[in-house]
């Protein structure tokens, strides 16, 4: 399985990482190394508008959809309150281990 990234620069993604958890310049670097060793870069033909109470969370649904994603693994309520959009589920990290292999 291969994980799909909307198209942003990489340190944008890592400043992230970087600041909400504290690692060594040595788990960033294996974070890093496996997560883009595992991902495919995906280029957006379409942005929604679905959820207007933040929209920032809109980008998870369009790469999604770009890249025919079964589920949205996700802790954020935004978009949990969702459920389902155009026949993708989305679910909680806990929700996704108890699924059927």
């Amino acid at each position: 399985m291969k994980l799909r990234f909307l198209k942003i620069p990489p340190n944008e993604l890592f400043a992230v990482i970087e600041k909400e958890f504290e690692m060594s310049s040595e788990e960033i670097n294996y974070w890093k190394n496996l997560i883009f060793g595992n991902s495919i870069i995906i280029n957006l033909a379409k942005e929604h508008d679905i959820i207007k109470s933040h929209s920032f969370d809109n980008k998870f649904i369009d790469v999604a959809i770009e890249a025919g994603a079964d589920y949205i693994v996700s802790g954020d309520r935004h978009l949990l309150e969702l459920k389902e959009f155009q026949g993708i589920k989305i679910i909680t990290a806990k929700e996704m281990v108890l699924l059927p292999k």
